[in-house]
């Protein structure tokens, strides 16, 4: 364990670390909040940028990562070592493939106490808060120029105790990092279930399954031998195909097909059980006993000699294409094919659970095709000599993908979509079997070998996808109007309702009072401000949302949503401490008001607002309180249509 002088250790956690289920400071929710003391005498010395330096060569990552002081925004040396160490935490989540694109911030500082809230995952707050100490350690270490060699294990350790609790599906933490920097608000709904969107513009994605995926198309996809039957009806081509009961059933159909042949689970994806190229009875035997072991319905299919491309369709439209290329080695004439996977490995794409491609290795299935080569794993292939470890061409089983997009015959192009139409899938991936992806499929043997209706698209080649289909999925940033009104105390938000429902707009009204829309109850008994606000872009019919807050509960929950677009202050806080406690959770909240804050008049306020609010423009309401509802309307239908525009990445 490294030990920093504790004496003279820079950064102290005060207090206990609290989980907020909501959002602070523009971050999306669940969120850490924890206070850091800053103990620095004047006579003490810390080069922040020597730490970030050993920071960066820590989590192997360029020096960019880590924000020079300059660039932290923080004017004290303890305020710029909090900085590296939020860009520390972020790297953590990042590295065990957590969906996380920001890093924590500074909620404020008080005579060098920082208030600090960071972004977390649903489920993975606890681990988080966790290795939060022995992360200050190795800073304090690095400030103290006392690092040690414990430190890479360590941080090691930090980094596999998050991964098991990130989200197992990389579809998912893809997405959610693409909603983030698209603006697209996000929510968790159940195991891999998302909200994407709010209101009645939200829309759940669960991985790359959508709200428009038809369940009886999900299904027809997933069972192989059904897919086959749908397409060869559309006159599509697919390979001849049996379920087999048994070995020897295998190797009978085997013989009457004619070798090779191919063995798979009809129930499964990802490349899971399947053995492609199978040239002997022998190699049926142990293809059927492999796959058995992960499905009980087991299917032969002639082989098609041609490449292996992934065809993505997305609402009628192939968008994408890859070719899988199998797991393999190019020779040098100098190194074995053993020193060449051990090569290959060092790439840090292979590296890491949740790295885009996966390790090559030596298994059983590769041993018989380098033996089948004539080599052996010690030899030493030719210069450009490509030894093939793996009979597919899945990532799951150490291939590698290629972008082909640009050279795919229009035919193809319009088969795989063809083939997404015919099964009614908004969203799938059309695996084709083909000798060259140029060539059109109407003159050459290809072969639809299997249709996915959940693709994974992976970042290494299709990267750019997530977004493309959150923006066909979701209309401009999926926001609804949201105005959060403090201290109510002439129902202001009764007004405003009333006044948007006149233009046509579904309201929904939360308070401590309950939830409400267009007026009429939709929940029972009180509910906090909290779960009031959580209502409120949950609920499918709501077009535009208004929560009515009087106390200072969110700075212990987090808000509802992680951006509103406008304040109003019409009132002081009530509870205990009220008179304090607002200026601070005034400057809490206005870090996520994307708008203006309006004041009531004449409630004495006015000062201290334009005092704590620097980057949103103050106004005060006139008129009657009607006429300030109609104003407020008017800010709301504004931030509806800007809500509504096209959107792109951040």
């Amino acid at each position: 364990m490294i030990e920093p002088n504790p004496d003279n250790a820079p950064l102290h956690i005060v207090g206990r670390t609290s989980i907020l289920p909501g959002s602070l400071a523009d971050l999306p929710g669940p969120t850490l909040s924890f206070t850091i003391e800053a103990r620095i005498d004047a006579d003490q010395s810390c080069d922040v940028n020597q730490v970030n330096s050993y920071l960066a060569s820590l989590f192997k990552q360029s020096l960019d990562a880590f924000p020079t002081p300059a660039q932290s925004g923080q004017e004290s040396l303890g305020g710029q070592m909090i900085t590296s160490l939020l860009y520390s935490l972020l790297a953590c989540q990042q590295a065990a493939g957590q969906p996380i694109a920001d890093a924590g911030k500074v909620l404020y500082n008080l005579n060098q106490s920082f208030v600090i809230v960071v972004p977390s995952v649903e489920g993975c707050s606890n681990d988080l808060a966790s290795i939060l100490p022995g992360l200050l350690n190795i800073i304090n270490c690095a400030g103290q120029e006392c690092p040690a060699d414990e430190a890479p294990g360590q941080l090691a350790k930090m980094i596999e105790k998050l991964r098991l609790s990130a989200p197992s599906d990389s579809n998912t933490s893809h997405f959610l990092s693409a909603a983030r920097r698209l603006g697209i608000p996000y929510s968790h709904v159940t195991n891999r279930l998302y909200q994407y969107g709010q209101g009645i513009r939200a829309h759940l994605m669960e991985s790359s399954f959508t709200d428009h995926t038809p369940q009886l198309s999900a299904m027809l996809a997933r069972n192989k031998l059904a897919t086959a039957n749908a397409l060869r009806r559309a006159c599509l081509p697919v390979p001849d195909h049996q379920m087999v009961n048994d070995e020897e059933e295998a190797v009978r159909l085997a013989g009457q097909f004619g070798f090779p042949v191919v063995i798979k689970p009809a129930d499964l994806d990802g490349g899971t059980g399947v053995a492609a190229g199978l040239k002997n009875s022998e190699m049926v035997r142990g293809a059927y006993r492999e796959a058995h072991k992960h499905s009980k319905q087991i299917m032969l299919e002639r082989h098609v000699e041609g490449r292996d491309y992934r065809l993505v369709v997305f609402n009628g439209r192939t968008v994408w294409a890859i070719e899988r290329v199998p797991a393999g080695v190019n020779g040098d004439g100098i190194h074995t094919i053993r020193e060449l996977i051990e090569s290959a490995n060092e790439d840090t794409s292979r590296q890491g659970h949740n790295s885009p491609l996966k390790p090559l290795e030596l298994s059983p299935g590769a041993l018989d095709l380098i033996d089948e080569q004539g080599l052996t794993p010690d030899a030493v292939p030719e210069v450009d000599r490509y030894v093939r470890l793996s009979r597919n061409g899945n990532v799951s089983s150490g291939g590698t993908p290629v972008t082909v997009f640009e050279q795919v015959h229009p035919d193809n192009l319009r088969l795989a979509a063809r083939a997404a139409a015919t099964l009614k899938l908004d969203l799938a991936g059309v695996d084709l079997l083909i000798p060259d992806i140029r060539q059109s499929w109407l003159e050459s043997d290809a072969a639809i070998c299997e249709v996915n209706a959940q693709p994974q698209f992976g970042p290494v080649t299709a990267g750019h996808l997530y977004p493309e289909v959150l923006c066909g999925v979701i209309q401009g940033n999926g926001r609804i109007p949201l105005t959060l009104i403090l201290g109510d105390s002439q129902n202001l938000a009764l007004r405003l309702g009333k006044t948007l429902a006149q233009s046509g707009v579904q309201v929904g009204r939360a308070d401590f009072d309950g939830c409400y829309l267009q007026g009429q109850p939709a929940s029972r008994g009180k509910k906090g401000a909290y779960i009031s606000g959580r209502w409120l872009i949950a609920e499918p019919a709501v077009e535009a949302g208004i929560l009515s807050i009087n106390d200072a509960s969110l700075l212990k929950t987090g808000l509802p949503f992680d951006r509103f677009d406008l304040l109003v202050v019409a009132g002081p806080l009530t509870g205990p401490d009220s008179h304090n406690l607002l200026p601070v959770f005034l400057a809490v909240i206005l870090q996520s008001c994307t708008g203006p804050v309006c004041i009531t008049p004449d409630n004495g306020l006015q000062e201290l607002v334009e005092n704590v609010s620097v980057r949103n423009p103050v106004s005060v309401l006139g008129g009657s309180p009607d006429e300030q509802a109609v104003e407020l309307a008017r800010l709301m239908l504004a931030a509806r249509e800007r809500h509504q525009q096209p959107v792109s990445e951040e």
